[in-house]
C-alpha cells in the first residue's frame, strides 16, 4: 500500500480512540500531533539527503507508524512510561504487524528499533537508512515538544520531566556524553541529567547532516544551554557546549 492509503487507514484507527464528543483524550492528541510532526521532519530530512522516491515513501510510512502502539498503551496501562507498562516500540511493531498496514520488513525494523540506544549490527544499507531517518525525525520533534511544554508551563517540576527536581548534573552522565557513549538512563537522578540526555543527542546521536543543520537553525542546543544555566552553575556542563 502507498503512503496516502496507509495514512487514511491509520487515521481511521486513531479515530477509534476518540471520546463520544469526537475528541481524543489529551495525551493521545499530543501523540497524534507528534506523529504528524515526525512525518514532516522525516520528509524534510529525506529530501535534504536526496532519498530516492521509494526510500522517501518507505521512510514516511515508518515515521507515520513509529508510535502506533502508544494509543493502546495509554488505554490499557494508563501511562506512556515504558518502564511501567511495555516497550512502546515493540508494542508499535506488534500493532503494525497485526494491522496489515504494511508487511515491509525494512519499515517494520525502523519502527521496532526507533527507541533503541544502538542499532543491531549487519543491517542492509536501506534498513539502516530508514532506521536512522525515523530516529532523527523523532528526536527533532522531541526537542520541539520539550520547548513547547516549557513555553506553556515554565514549572520545571511537571510530570513531563519524570518528576525530577533541579539539581547538579551527574559526572557519569556528563562523562558519557563527552566521550560519545550512550547515557545509561539508570544514572538519571536530576532534571539536569534529564536535559543532558537531549544535549547528548544533539552532540552525538543525530545521524544525518540535514538533521544536524535543522537542529542548529532551530537553536535546540542553545535552548538547553540556557535552560541548564537557569538552575545549575555546575562547570561540568560547560565543555558540552563548546564548538
Amino acid at each position: 500500500m502507498d503512503f496516502t492509503t496507509i495514512q487514511n487507514l491509520y487515521a481511521g484507527y486513531i479515530d477509534g480512540y476518540r471520546e463520544a464528543s469526537g475528541r481524543l483524550p489529551p495525551m493521545m492528541e499530543l501523540k497524534r500531533v507528534h506523529t504528524a510532526k515526525v512525518v514532516e521532519a522525516a520528509k524534510n530530512i529525506a529530501m535534504g539527503e536526496n532519498f530516492t522516491p521509494e526510500e522517501l515513501e518507505k521512510g514516511l510510512v515508518a515515521a507515520l507508524l513509529h508510535d502506533a502502539g502508544r494509543f493502546e498503551q495509554l488505554r490499557k496501562y494508563g501511562t506512556f512510561n515504558d518502564a511501567k507498562s511495555v516497550d512502546h516500540a515493540v508494542f508499535s511493531h506488534q500493532v503494525v504487524r497485526e494491522s496489515g498496514w504494511t508487511k515491509d520488513e525494512d519499515v517494520l525494523a525502523a519502527i521496532l528499533y526507533h527507541n533503541r540506544r544502538d542499532l543491531p549490527q549487519g543491517m542492509s544499507p536501506l534498513r539502516a537508512k530508514l532506521c536512522h531517518l525515523v530516529r532523527d525525525a523523532d528526536k527533532l520533534d522531541i526537542f520541539r515538544v520539550l520547548e513547547d511544554q516549557l513555553k506553556r508551563n515554565p514549572d520545571l517540576s511537571q510530570d513531563a520531566f519524570w518528576g525530577l527536581q533541579p539539581g547538579e548534573p551527574s559526572e557519569e552522565v556528563v562523562d558519557a556524553i563527552l566521550h560519545r557513549r550512550p547515557v545509561d538512563y539508570g544514572l538519571i537522578r536530576t532534571l539536569a541529567d534529564f536535559i543532558l540526555i537531549q544535549v547528548g543527542w544533539l552532540r552525538n546521536d543525530l545521524h544525518f547532516a540535514t538533521t544536524r543543520r535543522l537542529a542548529s537553525e532551530r537553536g535546540h542546543l542553545e535552548f538547553r544551554r540556557q535552560l541548564l544555566k537557569s538552575f545549575t552553575s555546575s562547570p561540568l556542563v560547560d565543555p558540552l557546549f563548546q564548538p
